[in-house]
């Protein structure tokens, strides 16, 4: 029986045998966004140059910032990411990516030609000697409810039939208006409406029996330690900002920018 999180399908890590894991968040890649992309090139090399079979990258969705069509892995500001997770992948490296709100079409396609597994849904790995919950974190923004109603809409089985058959000039056109409307909506509202809700976060540790949890999506980094009633909260930053992200090994878990020196932790901050 697959176990479920606040409507999102929760799967199993395949590679917790790996003593390191690189977690980062919300990288919008795509035309025009070559620093993200240096950035994770970056991350990348420096996970296959030490110790790749030791080492694993999970990103915790929007990895592109708008993807509709497997014809557009081709198009140059996608093949680059493609390119740069295959040759991590190739040199031993295990990268997982997850569904995130704009790329939650990632398919067969993207995983045959990256070499990565494509998760619709969250993960639950070992880090360290702990149990952890890897979400993107949409799901835990229960005061959205218009983006709540619209989420299940556009994830419907219909809804991506028809992305799968579109053109693709036209489903990148259909696609880059949702995401102007989108971008319009968060805009006018209450930031506080779409952030994160402590009642999500307290369900997703009571679902799970987690110890750590990590999600990102709301652009809006924290660490908390514990989280009231539950195990640790972590909030990536959006990668695309500073390529800021979090490493966890031995030594525990760090946040480091791209080249991997250390960056002042993320602070605890009011979610209710």
């Amino acid at each position: 029986m697959t176990l479920r999180c606040l409507g999102t399908s929760i799967h199993d890590a395949a590679d917790d045998d790996r003593p390191r894991t690189v977690l980062l968040s919300d990288l919008h890649a795509g035309p025009g966004a070559a620093e993200t992309l240096a950035h994770l090139a970056e991350v990348l090399a420096r996970a296959s140059a030490r110790e790749p079979g030791q080492t694993r990258v999970v990103i915790l969705g929007d990895l592109f910032d708008l993807y509709v069509a497997p014809a557009q892995l081709r198009e140059p500001g996608w093949r680059e990411v493609v390119a740069a997770l295959r040759s991590a992948v190739d040199a031993g490296v295990s990268c997982t990516v997850l569904h995130g709100n704009r790329d939650f079409l990632l398919g067969r396609a993207f995983a045959a030609a990256s070499g990565a597994r494509v998760v619709a849904g969250g993960l639950r790995l070992r880090v360290g000697d702990r149990t952890a919950l890897a979400l993107h974190g949409d799901e835990l923004c229960l005061r959205d409810v218009g983006y709540q109603r619209a989420k299940r809409v556009l994830r419907s089985l219909p809804v991506r039939m028809l992305a799968a058959v579109l053109p693709s000039r036209l489903a990148l056109r259909l696609g880059g208006r949702v995401r102007v409307r989108s971008q319009a909506v968060v805009s006018a509202h209450d930031p506080e409406r779409t952030d994160l809700a402590a009642a999500g976060i307290d369900a997703a540790f009571a679902a799970t029996g987690v110890s750590l949890l990590v999600c990102g999506h709301v652009h809006r980094p924290a660490f908390h330690s514990p989280w009231p009633g539950g195990g640790d909260l972590i909030v990536l930053p959006a990668f695309d900002e500073a390529g800021v992200h979090v490493e966890a090994g031995p030594d525990g878990v760090v946040a480091v920018g791209p080249d991997g020196g250390r960056v002042a932790a993320f602070p605890p901050r009011p979610i209710r």
